[in-house]
């Protein structure tokens, strides 16, 4: 899907100049797409009539055709996102999922009818697919209301972990809705959510307001059902993305473990390797902290780690403030640091060269085929209605080979027909604002227009090498909840621009190759089904 893609840190680093300068990354093979308008590059390519030309009067004996129906950007929201009601004065903001959820819709940025909501029989995952990515004991004891209070305690919703049966209810749809709009993605090219981004938790315990990983939840049940081939976790979350490292890294993740800071991310230059990291934090080589540890042929069993065939095929960056939580990191993929007092100017020209790195590994060839003998992940988090492995829910059947076909192994299926050789790759964004310089929990310096600057970024850079997108709001604190709301949505404005600008609405499809269908941008007027794209104010 990225054959005939420019070099990627060619065309990012080039990007990022244009992003430190307040533009708009746009690759010269994928011009702006307005709506109504044709493109100013095919008319001349194929020998027609300039771009501005009049266009001829249709003959009047043949009917105008009728435009086709326009799709709207999904957005994933379920109620339960912002329960249960918290004592006052706690620091979580709970209530800002639905702050965002009303506020888009009283904006007229979304309509109801493009909310999706995780529902229905078997949407929430049980304890046996989260045991995947998480430790059997430690679900049964979220499950029981017996977690032990040092382990409630690192969470921070102290005695409601165990008393309050809502917030578990809450912590499992806001698994099913990242697991939701990462399929959505898959089938529209870009979702977004109003929640999602639960980075802290880790296989054996949540942390820092996190209780399941939903991240490492949705990349391993895509991966072992076969629907994508490779999942990058971009996390621009402020603080260092340690849940998915420890559950998703070393061993996997394309032989990452790097650590750059600021200055030498911008320059493309490394810093400290994995086993340095791991030195200067007084643990020995090799060995990882809390089921972090590295790669062989088979699951960690109950260690809350997925085999090392899927983490081989997630690929965690986490660009973050050296300094904030939490004090120990553990290596991901990728880990950006940058200094307190960061700014727009240097956090995106570092996001920049970042993003590079991750496309250069969505492009790399797969790992080697794997042995028969390589466990699988349950097959149920494939759920009723799921997509296939070609992107389609035609190709459901296929993926149901199982996960050792979705890495390229040599199986016989019963009966499913083989599996595509060719898989779409997927992007999980943690699109956290408390990189902004107003943030209670921050240290770094972005501005409005930084978090503006990045979402769309990062959106039109996976867009245009035919990458989906699946955005979840991340992490974000102040008291004021509607400069809050406002702020995490500048991610949904930036899909908004970019589903319009790449015609994922206008049919056509995005197609088996992600990249959006030939006939998206070929599509005419606007039926009035969607809010206008201007009052996204971009």
């Amino acid at each position: 899907m990225l054959a005939g893609l420019a070099p990627p840190m060619t065309r990012v680093a080039a990007a990022a100049a244009r992003a430190v300068a307040g533009q708009l990354l746009r690759p010269p093979h994928h011009p702006v797409r307005h709506r109504g308008r044709p493109s100013t590059h095919s008319s001349a390519a194929a020998g027609g009539a300039p771009a501005d030309a009049v266009p001829a009067a249709a003959d009047a004996s043949s009917p105008a055709p009728s435009p086709p129906r326009l799709k709207l950007l999904p957005v994933v929201h379920h109620p339960l996102f912002s329960a249960p009601v918290l004592p006052a004065g706690h620091r979580f903001p709970m209530r800002i999922f639905q702050r965002i959820h009303d506020r888009l819709l009283a904006q007229r940025l979304v309509l109801p009818e493009q909310v999706r909501e995780p529902s229905g029989n078997g949407a929430e995952p049980t304890d046996a697919e989260l045991a995947a990515v998480h430790c059997p004991d430690y679900l049964a004891a979220l499950s029981a209301g017996t977690l032990d209070a040092a382990r409630a305690r690192r969470v921070g919703f102290g005695d409601l972990l165990n008393s309050s049966p809502l917030l578990m209810r809450r912590t499992r749809a806001e698994a099913a809705g990242t697991l939701l709009c990462a399929r959505l993605a898959l089938e529209h090219g870009l979702a977004v959510a109003t929640a999602g981004g639960t980075h802290h938790a880790r296989g054996d315990g949540g942390s820092g307001f996190c209780v399941i990983n939903d991240m490492a939840y949705a990349a391993c049940a895509l991966i072992a059902s076969g629907e994508v081939g490779r999942v990058a976790i971009v996390d621009l979350d402020v603080h260092q993305g340690d849940g998915c490292a420890s559950i998703l890294s070393a061993g996997g993740g394309g032989g990452g473990g790097e650590e750059e800071a600021g200055a030498a991310a911008s320059a493309g230059s490394g810093g400290a390797t994995a086993p340095q990291q791991q030195q200067q934090q007084g643990q020995p080589p090799g060995r990882r902290r809390e089921g972090g540890g590295g790669g062989g042929g088979e699951s960690d069993g109950d260690s809350g780690r997925p085999p090392a065939w899927v983490r081989a095929r997630v690929f965690t960056l986490s660009v973050h403030a050296r300094n904030n939580f939490p004090a120990r990191k553990v290596p991901s993929s990728l880990d950006v640091a940058l200094e307190d007092g960061a700014g727009d100017g240097e956090y995106l020209a570092a996001v920049a060269s970042a993003l590079a790195r991750v496309l250069a590994w969505l492009g790399a060839p797969l790992p080697p085929p794997l042995p028969s003998s390589s466990p699988a992940l349950p097959s149920s988090s494939l759920g009723p209605g799921a997509l296939g492995a070609d992107g389609t829910a035609a190709g459901a059947a296929a993926g149901a080979a199982g996960a050792a076909a979705a890495a390229g192994a040599e199986q016989a299926p019963s009966a499913a027909p083989a599996a595509p050789a060719r898989r779409p790759c997927l992007v999980l964004f943690d699109a956290g604002v408390d990189v902004h310089a107003a943030d209670a929990l921050g240290r770094l310096s972005l501005t409005d227009a930084g978090l503006r600057r990045r979402e769309l970024l990062v959106l039109d850079t996976f867009l245009a090498a035919g990458v989906p997108v699946a955005g979840l709001v991340g992490g974000g604190y102040d008291d004021d909840l509607d400069a809050l709301a406002e702020r995490h949505m500048h991610l949904h404005r930036a899909a908004l621009r970019m589903w319009e600008e790449y015609g994922l609405g206008r049919g056509g499809g995005w197609g088996k190759e992600g990249r959006a269908g030939a006939g998206a941008a070929s599509a005419g007027g606007d039926s009035g089904a969607r809010p206008a794209a201007a009052a996204a104010g971009l």
